[in-house]
């Protein structure tokens, strides 16, 4: 039975992450066999999963981005695990997301309801409603896990910038900004130059350092590079591209008048 080769159990159990459930129902053999032949005869088990295991490209811009906004990494030395959380108004983007992840975790991402959180300063902030997503530990996280801000900014991507912008950024009816809060001063530059001369795309730090604009030009190309990477029917895009009343590109003819000042015409 295929179940009993070594080479069948690797492929589904380690490098796609499936079940024992999902692999009893392709071998047509009891979720006990399973059990049997992948981890008593063949040694693969969680921490085989773990040890083994590694990010495909796409899975990897993912985490990249999502580390450089509000997703994280937990920082337990031996229990590297992906976290990331969405409003429920962005269900389907968090769904889609599980998707490309879903050979890495356990179960969907789960829902958490509206609830009150007391800030150390007694401060209490209300939490919306939110789906919740946990990957499965896996020491390839590390690696991300272990990278500079200035390394994450540097492997973006036109799918990891499409994340970025989508999860912390907002679109105006002319400009994309994006919160940048967590960046030093030093990052903050490298991110506006890795826009200007990897995506040809013009942004500056607002009067608010915490965020950076782009200009109206670089943001209908933002828009271009998000609809080009993320399906367009996900309620993000909706929420921030398409349902938006975005301003129509205009073309302007400068004249310089005898005391040197421009004027727009």
């Amino acid at each position: 039975a295929v179940y009993q080769e070594y080479d069948w159990c690797y492929e589904r159990y380690i490098l796609k992450g499936m079940t024992h459930e999902e692999m009893a129902k392709e071998a047509n053999a009891s979720i006990r066999v399973i059990q049997k032949w992948c981890v008593e005869r063949h040694g693969l088990h969680r921490n085989s999963f773990k040890e083994l295991h590694k990010l495909n490209d796409i899975q990897k811009q993912l985490i990249i981005s999502g580390t450089l906004g509000d997703g994280h990494i937990d920082r337990r030395v031996d229990q590297p695990m992906y976290i990331e959380c969405h409003a429920d108004d962005e269900k389907d983007y968090m769904f889609w997301k599980y998707d490309i992840l879903k050979n890495i975790c356990t179960k969907p991402p789960v829902y958490k309801s509206e609830n009150i959180i007391k800030h150390f300063e007694g401060k209490e902030y209300i939490c919306k409603p939110s789906y919740r997503l946990n990957s499965r530990i896996i020491d390839d996280l590390k690696e991300i896990r272990s990278m500079s801000i200035v390394q994450k900014v540097s492997n973006l991507g036109e799918f990891g910038l499409s994340l970025y912008v989508l999860d912390d950024g907002y679109r105006s009816d002319s400009n994309w900004d994006i919160c940048i809060a967590k960046f030093n001063q030093e990052e903050k530059e490298y991110f506006i130059k890795h826009c200007k001369y990897n995506f040809d795309l013009i942004c500056w730090l607002k009067k608010d350092d915490r965020y950076v604009t782009f200009d109206a030009n670089s943001s209908r190309k933002l828009d271009e590079i998000i609809l080009r990477n993320v399906p367009n029917e996900l309620d993000i895009i909706h929420k921030k591209i398409i349902d938006k009343k975005l301003c129509k590109e205009n073309n302007y003819l400068f004249v310089v008048k005898e005391n040197g000042m421009k004027q727009g015409l």
